[in-house]
């Protein structure tokens, strides 16, 4: 495997609570492996509404239904039943990424 060669790559993700609602952000990453391109989704849980989110300042689409969801390049859904948010951004795995989700109420 390559990681036992001394070739791998580390991505920093963190998450961030303030009064405007939540930030979430991905580092660009570091090291020697080249990563396969994916596509990333995020699973926020226990929020008890969203209003909008937002990928480097500029809206993500909303999505009604989790087929529209899985067919879409990119926004995200709402699921209020369970109080969870699907988002899947823009971009590839090597772009860093900052992601702002404005919210009524924290749980």
């Amino acid at each position: 495997y390559d990681y036992e060669k001394g070739v791998f790559a580390i991505t920093t993700y963190s998450y961030r609570e303030d009064a405007n609602g939540l930030t979430i952000e991905k580092s660009v990453p570091n090291g020697k492996y080249q990563i396969p391109e994916r596509e990333h989704i995020f699973c926020v849980h226990g929020l008890s509404h969203v209003q909008s989110v937002r990928q480097e300042g500029h809206l993500l689409k909303p999505l009604g239904s989790e087929e529209e969801a899985k067919a879409a390049q990119s926004g995200w859904r709402w699921d209020g039943s369970g109080k969870k948010l699907w988002i899947k951004p823009k971009g590839g795995v090597e772009e860093a990424m900052t992601l702002q989700i404005a919210i009524a109420q924290l749980r």
